[in-house]
């Protein structure tokens, strides 16, 4: 194998060891609820959360929330520069209380997605009807079709990278229904199994490594290559 094809074969091997990675659900809801907005407090206890707007064209609103533990990231040494992806995965039920009929199969909602400001920070041992600004520039807009009991997913990476750089405290987010119309959603939040989680995805650490110890093959190889051409010149 010649010095090119060698270089070659190499710089692939190291192109798909760096675009290996590794799943885990290492960041649980740790706080949830939701806001009926005029109608009382957050709600905390339920087993589920919702949110709806300007529901039947008279005026009612309602923002779901959701706060991630981000203690096993930051423990970890994780940094937002450490994380290729994060998505928010919640499963979505029938109706649950007050409230309009879920979004059926077919008919395309929009998850609108905002991280919370610090101005109140939200827990479920916060009593009041009060909801946090947002920080600039987080919106995140996601569709979906796939009507109730299933899985939902908003990929929310740049909100995650933000909280784990120090940008911006975590306050949660607020999960709101982007379009007016008759339709809700609603979705499963202390049901086990069916709880809400964020999938965060990161490099292998072995990555960085290998790239190095392939860089330094190649290297040597030249290296080996041009001596023995020095010596068959002499």
């Amino acid at each position: 194998m010649g010095i090119k094809s060698s270089i070659v074969a190499a710089t692939l091997s190291v192109v798909l060891l760096v675009g290996s990675s590794v799943q885990a659900d290492v960041a649980p809801v740790s706080d949830d609820g939701y806001l009926p907005v005029n109608m009382g407090n957050w709600y905390w206890s339920t087993e589920y959360a919702k949110s709806y707007n300007n529901l039947f064209g008279m005026g009612y609103y309602c923002y779901g929330f959701a706060r991630f533990d981000l203690t096993p990231l930051t423990d970890a040494g994780i940094t937002g520069d450490d994380v290729d992806s994060a998505v928010f995965r919640f499963y979505l039920t029938g109706k649950q209380g007050a409230g309009p009929n879920p979004y059926p199969d077919g008919t395309e909602g929009t998850f609108t997605v905002n991280a919370y400001d610090d101005s109140l920070m939200l827990d479920e041992t916060y009593v009041g009807s009060d909801r946090p600004g947002y920080v600039t520039d987080t919106t995140v807009e996601e569709t979906y079709d796939g009507g109730p009991d299933t899985w939902a997913s908003v990929d929310i990476t740049d909100i995650v990278k933000g909280w784990l750089n120090g940008d911006y405290v975590n306050n949660g987010i607020e999960v709101y229904d982007g379009l007016e119309d008759d339709y809700g959603w609603y979705w499963s939040t202390k049901e086990a199994g069916n709880r809400p989680y964020l999938d965060v995805t990161i490099p292998e650490p072995v990555t960085m490594t290998l790239l190095v110890c392939g860089s330094a093959g190649l290297l040597m190889r030249r290296r080996s290559q041009i001596r023995r051409g020095k010596r068959r010149a002499g």
